[in-house]
This record gives structure tokens, sequence and C-alpha cells, in this order.
């Protein structure tokens, strides 16, 4: 069903890749905890736990979800004529947004897209009167700013390769076990992308995980599903 606005709430308890395709719909992005990784054309930017993200239709990009986040998510159809944002970026979400994305939440619970009743049909109408009030900027944060540079930081030997402890993700760069387990992180999924491209498992275990004694398979299989 090609509903007009759609309401979803992720909570992955593993690595999620998205492939990078141009957008079909306005998506609006806002975590409540982990953190989102969102690639616009060749830079990533990295969508802290109260900050808000916004992709208009036709944008390219791509969406990475690390394990253990909390993610509000808003696609509104092109169909829709209302004069959504069409620049990419960051943008301030403002308390009523907010208090509207917890409980759209607390509704999707109870109805499926096919059973929606009427309040849970208008809080949606009334996020997306919302959302054409944003002003995106796509200005790079810290986080943003290591994760862009990743392949010049020296790798770590000393970080989790497992996901299945509950990491953290840090909120500031001066955290550096949460920014090593950060990039950690940003080379699994770097090595997900070379795997699926076809790269022999060797070549990628010698360049982006020289340091680790364990074979490719056994590096990612606790990221994935």
């Amino acid at each position: 069903m090609n509903i007009a606005i759609e309401y979803q709430y992720h909570t992955p308890t593993r690595l999620h890749i998205s492939p990078r395709k141009p957008a079909l719909k306005h998506q609006l992005f806002l975590p409540m905890s982990g953190l989102v990784l969102i690639r616009i054309g060749r830079l990533d930017y990295a969508i802290e736990p109260g900050q808000a993200f916004w992709v208009p239709q036709s944008c390219l990009h791509s969406v990475t979800l690390l394990p253990n986040t909390q993610l509000h998510q808003v696609s509104f159809s092109v169909r829709l004529l209302d004069a959504f944002p069409q620049q990419a970026g960051f943008f301030t979400p403002s308390p009523l947004l907010s208090a509207l994305l917890d409980r759209a939440q607390q509704l999707q619970q109870r109805f499926d897209d096919a059973h929606r009743d009427t309040a849970f049909n208008d809080l949606l109408n009334v996020i997306k009167n919302e959302a054409t009030l944003f002003c995106p900027q796509l200005n790079s944060t810290a986080l943003s700013t290591i994760i862009q540079n990743w392949q010049h930081l020296a790798p770590s030997s000393s970080v989790e390769l497992s996901s299945d402890t509950e990491p953290y993700w840090p909120t500031e760069i001066s955290d550096k076990d949460g920014v090593e387990r950060l990039l950690l992180a940003v080379r699994v999924r770097e090595a997900k992308r070379q795997q699926l491209s076809g790269l022999k498992e060797s070549q990628i275990k010698g360049a982006l995980f020289p340091e680790h004694a364990q074979s490719l398979q056994e590096i990612l299989s606790p990221w994935f599903d």
C-alpha cells in the first residue's frame, strides 16, 4: 500500500545498511538513542539523539543504523502537494514535533497501516504541516567529520569486535572509547559493502582488519542478522 504519510519506529539490534539510491519520498529522521549515519552524495553525516535530519525526494542517499538505535522516521509521498523543503540537512526539532513523534510511536502499536484510526491520521497530518516549516542545513558536525575521515585514522586493536554487548555510541569526540567503537562500526560497514561488491575476503581483511586474527566472516557475523 502506497500511503501518503508513513510513520516507522526502528529498533535494530544489529547493524542496518540501506543501499545508496535516490529517495522515493521526503523523509524525516529523529533518533531517540544510538546513532544514525546518513550519506548524502559521498559524505556521511552523524545524526545524534535529539537531532533531526531531512532527506528530500530524489536525494541520493543511504542510511546506516548502528546497533541498539531507536529512531523515528516519517516518509511523505510525492503525491502530497505541500511545500516540503528541497534541501537535505539538519534542522532543530520543535518541542511540538518531538511530542507528536512520541505520540505516533505510542499509537502505532495499536494499528497497522491498513487500520489506522482518525486520530492517528490527524496526528500525521500535523507532523506533515510541521515538516513544511523545516529549514534544513547540511552542516558537518564533529562526529560527522571523524566518520568522513575514518580511512585516515589508525584502527584500534583493543575494541571489542562483537556488537552483542549493547555498545554505546559517542555523543562527543572526547569520548575516546565511543569514537573507537564508532570507527569500528564504520569499518564493518565498509567491509560488508566490499564483500557485496565481490572483492576477495583476504583483500578486505588485509585492508580493514589487519590487526585482528579472526577471519572476515567471524568479524562480520555478530554485526548482522
